[in-house]
């Protein structure tokens, strides 16, 4: 008896059913896992047998053309060929993808959502108005800015049309409070044309306030109104944050008050309405002793200054008008917010 394997050479014309098997079993097909497979034939006794065998793991290219055509066939089938609902099938399932990639995560904390975080409200001389406040948990410290501004600016316009009463003159400045459940810091700053800065902390307050002006204008006192908020992404600007302190006519040969060191003033400049009269600048320490001291001589004008740096024993500074003649004095603290 012949061998089972082999086979009848065919007569010409005739089509050897084997070698189409053969044919179609060892053409390269795409599985449903898009890897490419082939089909061999195995000799198992005479019996040739289809079995698969993976060449390739890795998916099949899709490019952008193919993909954006594939998208907008499936959302064709999803929203019944409406080109319309179609297009924003697209825009919805671009967005799932994205959202995928990086989830969208809210700036303002969770315990922050229902708070006051700002107002603009009016103050009157000599008064403090609470316009935010936000008490978080320590776990969610993060970047906090404080803005504040001036609602009422006086602009020329104003000024203007108001000189015949003359405006009252007005110092509003903002108290800033932030910190964690252990401790809160304060600061007291110019609010000035406007300014702001950032902290990092878990819970903040924000006050605004008027100077008491009864000394220098005590038939003509004034409110502002003044705006400020407090919000949970860092400054793309900031400004220099600033306290000022005023000492209005400082008569010769006086002594000012004790005027305390604002908290994070790094270095400050002394300004004088009347640049004629000499001054000196004392800088002491907590035990009232001298830490040192700054000479002003006199001038025609006040210029830009050297700042005079606050060394970290200085408690306090006093101003002496050495002078013949009384003088207003303005000290500007340089805050290192």
């Amino acid at each position: 008896m012949g061998d089972r394997t082999q086979r009848r050479i065919p007569s010409k014309g005739h089509v050897d059913p084997f070698e189409e098997v053969l044919k179609e079993l060892s053409a390269p097909v795409v599985g449903a896992d898009s890897t490419l497979s082939r089909r061999m034939i195995v000799d198992d006794g005479g019996i040739g047998l289809g079995q698969i065998e993976n060449l390739q793991k890795e998916p099949r290219y899709v490019g952008e053309i193919e993909q954006h055509l594939h998208e907008k066939e499936r959302a064709a089938r999803e929203v019944g060929g409406d080109e319309f609902r179609q297009r924003i099938q697209m825009v919805r399932q671009d967005y799932a993808a994205l959202q995928a990639q990086a989830p969208y995560v809210r700036s303002n904390p969770a315990s922050a959502v229902g708070k006051i975080l700002g107002n603009s409200v009016t103050v009157p001389n000599n008064q403090q108005r609470e316009v935010a406040r936000w008490v978080g948990e320590d776990e969610e410290c993060l970047p906090i800015t404080f803005t504040v501004q001036a609602a009422d600016a006086l602009t020329p316009q104003l000024i203007q049309t108001q000189s015949v009463i003359g405006v009252a003159p007005t110092r509003p400045y903002a108290i800033a409070q932030w910190g964690s459940s252990g401790w809160f810091m304060t600061a007291e700053i110019d609010i000035c044309r406007g300014t702001q800065f950032t902290v990092s902390a878990s819970s903040a307050i924000l006050t605004l306030a008027m100077a008491d002006m009864t000394a220098v204008a005590p038939g003509n006192l004034a409110a502002r109104a003044l705006t400020g908020i407090i919000s949970f992404m860092p400054c793309v600007r900031g400004t220099p944050v600033q306290r000022s302190v005023y000492i209005d006519a400082l008569g010769a040969g006086a002594f000012s008050g004790r005027i305390f060191i604002p908290k994070f003033a790094r270095s400050f400049t002394v300004w004088r309405s009347d640049s004629t009269q000499t001054i000196s600048i004392l800088l002491q320490q907590a035990d009232s002793t001298a830490a040192y001291s700054v000479a002003r001589a006199a001038s025609a004008l006040e210029t830009t200054q050297t700042p005079i740096y606050l060394a970290g024993d200085v408690t306090y500074i006093q101003i002496q008008n050495t002078g013949a003649g009384a003088t207003d004095i303005r000290i500007i603290f340089d805050l290192n917010l």
